[in-house]
């Protein structure tokens, strides 16, 4: 299959749906579908594709599904996140939270008497439902969901 005629086809398909950003949203699919950045799309002229994943991914991005849910992945930090429908998608202020809470934690630490050596000790606790994500970064974990433990 040409590499160009894939892109096009990609990129009409979320044009005529109204997606905000077709091409690069075909960018993105494509990218995934053969595992390779956005940048090496465009110095190959011929793949081989799954054209039925590939079209079945274009429906899905069509009805509203995020990526995450239709690759079963995120990028969160530096962990690739396995993730399903039910499971909260961590978002981008997600990553600013958890970056400020550590220098919060390291800060009060540095002022104590009796600091321990962050992060090996656990002193910090992830209190809600998703998909433990701020957890998996630091390899805690002390409860499951059920969307997020089957994952």
């Amino acid at each position: 299959m040409i590499i160009a005629d894939l892109l096009y086809s990609a990129t009409k398909a979320f044009l005529n749906a109204d997606i905000e950003n077709p091409q690069r949203n075909a960018e993105i699919l494509l990218s995934y579908l053969l595992d390779c950045s956005i940048g090496e799309i465009y110095l190959s002229k011929e793949i081989e594709l799954d054209i039925e994943k590939f079209k079945c991914s274009i429906q899905q991005k069509i009805e509203g599904e995020p990526w995450a849910y239709i690759f079963n992945s995120v990028q969160f930090r530096n962990l690739e996140l396995k993730i399903k429908k039910g499971v909260f998608i961590p978002r981008p202020e997600t990553e600013l939270l958890v970056e400020e809470a550590e220098r919060i934690v390291l800060r009060w630490l540095g002022h104590t008497k009796h600091a321990v050596d962050f992060p090996s000790e656990e002193i910090m606790a992830q209190v809600s439902i998703g998909n433990f994500s701020i957890a998996d970064t630091r390899n805690w974990c002390s409860s499951t969901s059920a969307p997020a433990a089957e994952t």
